[in-house]
């Protein structure tokens, strides 16, 4: 199905855990090409609450099929393990769930909302 969203462009996002643990944010710049989406993933610095300072996460490669897309984020550096956002577009807000799993193999997952930036 042609795509019918585009997510290109910078985008900040709440990552909430449905197992009420810390959430995390993440600053994705996304480019979209069709029904492709590559960019960059940035993880916020967390001390004790989140901090609007980044560091690079990893890569994204993902596609979008009407007004759904799902991004899959390969972590890089002292990061591992995957991590995938599914969801849409609403009022100019992504908005979606998303799910992990750590290089221990641990898995945990929620949902996220995410504003352009």
């Amino acid at each position: 199905m042609a795509p019918t969203i585009d997510v290109s462009g910078q985008w900040v996002v709440d990552l909430k855990p449905s197992d009420s643990s810390e959430e995390a944010r993440m600053r994705l710049t996304l480019t979209q090409s069709g029904a492709t989406v590559t960019g960059d993933a940035e993880a916020a610095y967390y001390s004790g609450t989140l901090i609007d300072l980044y560091e690079p996460f990893g890569k994204v490669n993902g596609t979008v099929s009407g007004d759904r897309y799902t991004l899959n984020v390969a972590p890089q550096g002292k990061y591992s393990g995957s991590l995938t956002l599914s969801g849409t577009v609403i009022a100019g807000k992504l908005s979606g769930t998303w799910s992990a799993v750590g290089s221990n193999g641990q898995s945990r997952n929620g949902s996220f909302q995410g504003s352009k930036q």
